[in-house]
């Protein structure tokens, strides 16, 4: 199975972690706490952020739900680094402290899927969404992975749900357009890419999906135009339209 372009979001509750680095009266452990929370690195040495969650965890201030969030900023700046054994093991312990905190699992589903363990995502991403039946990046990522493995009503009504929850995110159109198509109903998925470029007119993909839209529906002329627009918002589409052609044409040849 191809590995599904997910949604990467670090789900971190800041304020949780505030509210109680507040309370504790040392402003160093509050600092490192807030370091270790800020999820993916800008401008800070990941190892510096490790130590920092490192030191944090080990002051033995924080508890419950606020303990199972540096465990999970760690765990996602292992992952980042590289160290998936021991980010695996910090999400374990972040769900055994917190089991009740959607975002851990969210999180974990993310690592799995990054190493490709589809089945394991998806039962992280299931009961990310029993706790939190609206989290959006959760849906998205489970209707990719469902989508790639052909459950197409399932990935359908993840988009839909996610959209209800969201409608100004364009690629939850974007990507439930490009189902519709897979589908075969052509014009519920131009209807699909038209939203999405409602809402982000350069957005390349969309422009990429509504050519194919229009191609189906038999307006060929304006499919052409809109691939010249999506390669001109975004060359390295060209190589993969190529690619894919070219693929084409080989299953096709006796």
């Amino acid at each position: 199975m191809n590995t599904p372009a997910l949604w990467l979001t670090v789900l971190l509750p800041l304020m949780a972690v505030r509210a109680l680095a507040d309370s504790t009266g040392s402003g160093e452990i509050a600092a490192l706490a807030m370091m270790c929370t800020e999820g993916e690195p800008r401008g800070t040495a990941p190892v510096k952020i490790e130590s920092a969650c490192t030191s944090a965890i080990d002051a033995k201030v924080y508890q419950a739900r606020q303990l199972a969030l540096l465990h999970l900023g760690r765990a996602n700046i292992y992952d980042f680094m590289g160290e998936k054994a021991k980010a695996l093991a910090d999400y374990n312990i972040a769900i055994e402290i917190a089991p009740d905190f959607a975002g851990i699992y969210f999180n974990r589903g993310v690592y799995f899927a990054s190493q490709s363990n589809f089945d394991a995502a998806l039962k992280d991403y299931d009961a990310a969404l029993r706790l939190d039946p609206d989290l959006v990046s959760a849906l998205y990522n489970r209707a990719k992975i469902r989508t790639a493995r052909g459950a197409f009503p399932e990935a359908l009504a993840d988009y839909s749900h996610a959209i209800e929850c969201q409608p100004a995110e364009p690629r939850l159109r974007m990507e439930r357009g490009l189902l519709y198509m897979r589908e075969g109903d052509y014009q519920r998925a131009l209807e699909d890419e038209d939203e999405a470029l409602r809402l982000a007119p350069k957005l390349a993909l969309a422009h990429l999906y509504r050519g194919a839209a229009l191609g189906r529906l038999g307006n060929s002329d304006a499919a052409v135009e809109e691939t010249k627009i999506a390669i001109s918002l975004d060359p390295e589409l060209a190589k993969q339209i190529k690619i894919n052609r070219d693929s084409q044409d080989a299953r096709q040849a006796p």
